[in-house]
């Protein structure tokens, strides 16, 4: 017999289903050249670095603009009104750079990202800030957020990292925006909309 998910693992061995993890958010997602090239220098970055690192495969990399909530959690018209937030966004396209590397978080095991150069930093904010607002307009209701740093995760280490200069890591200018279905467990996204951003 085969299943295709945990959840049909579950009930095919007579067990209570399993919750569905997947999360659904915008983001803004590189180039596929570009997240390669990320992922590699990203690499370069830590090669010399003593600690183990569980890396993100380049199809993921991306960064975060705004949650929209667990995917178990939207009913299809929740779904369409997340679209509707997206669309006819007037917002110029935003050059992204990066300034260093390091571990965000106090648990054991904490995201290593690649945090975005600071004059990225206001436009991405605004627009993240623009999306939550529409999202609001719409009937959603994201999560709240005191802070905003943009950051592009490559990976996972245990324990702490200090800033490590990102002079060499590729940026690239995010020219839409993008809403996915992120699968939990599974490294990939299912592309839910995507929208263009106003020329710079």
């Amino acid at each position: 017999m085969r299943v295709s998910d945990s959840r049909q693992l579950s009930l095919a061995l007579g067990l209570p289903p399993q919750a569905n993890r997947d999360t659904v958010f915008f983001t803004a997602l590189p180039p596929p050249e570009v997240a390669a090239a990320v992922a590699a220098c990203g690499q370069r970055l830590v090669a010399r670095q003593r600690f183990c690192i569980a890396w993100r495969p380049p199809r993921v990399l991306h960064v975060s603009l705004a949650g929209v909530g667990l995917w178990d959690g939207l009913s299809p018209n929740a779904l369409r009104q997340a679209r509707r937030a997206g669309a006819d966004l007037d917002v110029a396209a935003i050059p992204v750079r990066f300034a260093q590397a390091l571990s965000f978080g106090t648990a054991r095991r904490r995201a290593l990202a690649l945090v975005c150069d600071p004059p990225c930093i206001p436009p991405l904010a605004a627009l993240a800030r623009t999306l939550r607002q529409r999202l609001a307009a719409v009937g959603l209701r994201p999560a709240a957020r005191d802070s905003f740093t943009p950051h592009l995760t490559i990976g996972y280490v245990d324990g702490g990292v200090d800033p490590i200069p990102a002079e060499h890591v590729p940026g690239w200018v995010v020219r839409d925006v993008v809403l996915v279905r992120s699968r939990h467990g599974e490294a990939r996204y299912d592309e839910l909309g995507r929208w263009a951003l106003a020329d710079p």
